[in-house]
């Protein structure tokens, strides 16, 4: 889990632009279509597509995770968290939802 919470931030980092892009110009299919198979993969154990929601909110987007009450995705999202880089921090938010 942890080479794949490193590489999907890395990911992240370099598809920034884009994806706040894609949220800025409502174009949020586009977004759930390029996020949710990256953030599957750390979490190989989840066989079902990642959940999320995101509310664009003063220039900056808040990214909710469904964590559908299983304890082990809830503590992957926040090894995924607490390894967020602190540019993407800049625009982005995240938090853990049930």
């Amino acid at each position: 889990m942890e080479g794949g919470i490193e590489a999907f931030w890395a990911w992240f980092s370099k598809n920034e632009e884009k994806l706040f892009s894609f949220i800025e110009n409502g174009e949020t299919d586009a977004f759930f279509e390029q996020i949710q198979p990256e953030l599957a993969k750390p979490f190989p154990f989840l066989k079902r597509t990642p959940e999320l929601c995101i509310e664009p909110k003063d220039g900056r987007v808040a990214v909710s995770l469904a964590d559908f009450y299983v304890k082990a995705l809830t503590c992957g999202y926040e090894k995924l968290i607490a390894a967020c880089p602190d540019e993407v921090k800049a625009r982005w938010s995240f938090d853990i939802v049930r």
